[in-house]
């Protein structure tokens, strides 16, 4: 097996290049994924092309050399280049992007539709939950968090390539495609959150708290940015005439509400979950 000594190797800063730039990894149709567990488990739905190891870690689970591929060894400094992380395992892999597309959804099929949820780890978490529940695929609007970048990979333990990811581009025209093949897509409004909490969360570690107040004005200007976003989607359910689950009108009407929302202001407690898988159920028991 070639052992790579160089971090300026030229297969290294391909992949590097793959890892940092999303523009990059659609150009290229290929995408990098690092972690002993997560690379094989990729394999099952993404085809390995080349397969970076250190030493130690082929020590560790021999059986990577049985993946496809080309194999390299790199030294511990070419791997802390590869890594996204700072602890890593040593294990990195570059693989070719799974395409689908909207012509692929099933007639009848269970589908999840993401419109623009930006945080990857968010992202990665909801095709994790897809895949266990037996969905037929999720799609992504535009502005979605990328499928492939580093942290959704990991938050997704592989299902990124267990279950079809459709980049479906405008949502209003991907919802009308489903409903021509039977599908009936469902929308809920958003639980509220604590504009003040969360502002003092996202502040917590050194970030200007005067500087963003310069810039909203109010802070309650967070909270009815997130209101704006959830009336879109209750004014999108009656432009297409769709199934709407008024979720944050049952959080709003709660008369404690705030032990619903977590210290961070945007999450949940558990209490919040159960309210919320409550009022769906319910939604759900009424209509089925």
């Amino acid at each position: 097996m070639e052992k790579i000594t160089s971090r300026e190797n030229a297969k290294v800063k391909y992949a590097c290049r793959l890892a940092s730039s999303g523009a990059f990894r659609r150009a290229e149709g290929r995408f990098l994924a690092e972690g002993r567990k997560l690379c094989p488990e990729l394999c099952r739905g993404a085809e390995l092309e080349t397969l970076f190891c250190t030493e130690s870690a082929l020590e560790k689970c021999p059986e990577l050399s049985e993946l496809p591929g080309e194999h390299y060894l790199v030294e511990d400094h070419v791997a802390d280049k590869l890594a996204d992380v700072g602890t890593h395992q040593g294990v990195f892999g570059v693989f070719r992007t799974p395409v689908h597309t909207l012509e692929e959804v099933k007639t009848g099929g269970r589908y999840l539709a993401l419109e623009r949820v930006q945080d990857p780890g968010n992202v990665g978490t909801l095709l994790r939950s897809a895949a266990a529940f037996g969905f037929d695929g999720v799609l992504l609007s535009d502005g979605c968090a990328s499928v492939f970048a580093p942290k959704t990979l990991r938050a997704s333990m592989g299902a990124a390539v267990r279950i079809p990811v459709i980049e479906a581009g405008k949502m209003p025209e991907a919802i009308a495609l489903l409903r021509e093949k039977g599908i009936q897509p469902v929308l809920m409004s958003l639980p509220p959150i604590d504009a003040t909490r969360y502002l003092a969360f996202i502040c917590r570690d050194g970030l200007r708290k005067e500087r963003i107040m310069d810039w909203l004005g109010d802070v309650q200007m967070i909270y009815r940015h997130q209101e704006m976003y959830s009336d879109a989607v209750t004014q999108l359910a009656y432009a297409e005439d769709l199934p709407l689950i008024p979720v944050r009108e049952e959080f709003l009407n709660d008369h404690k509400l705030m032990r619903l929302i977590a210290a961070d202001g945007i999450h949940l407690t558990m209490p919040g979950y159960e309210r919320l898988f409550d009022t769906l159920a319910d939604w759900l028991r009424v209509r089925v």
